[in-house]
């Protein structure tokens, strides 16, 4: 049951950094690289965001109830 556990979390936790290692590689595209994207992927940003910011609160159950707080009231 344990390694089934911790392959969710990892799976968990790969979904969520890749989405948000997308969104770091289009805003230094954007910003760093002066690459202007189209409407497309402006509307594309948003399913890598919601879906990084899921998948790390998924990770949460992981983190005591103290740092849990902590987090959260930075989310907000």
């Amino acid at each position: 049951m344990a390694v089934a556990q911790d392959r969710g979390s990892l799976a968990t936790a790969l979904v969520a950094f890749g989405a948000i290692g997308a969104l770091t590689a289009a805003f230094i595209a954007q910003y760093g690289f002066g690459l202007e994207p189209c409407t497309v992927c402006y509307w594309q940003r948003a399913p890598y965001a919601i879906t990084g910011l899921i998948g790390l609160l998924a990770l949460m159950p992981a983190v005591g109830a103290r740092e849990r707080r902590v987090v959260l009231f930075h989310l907000v």
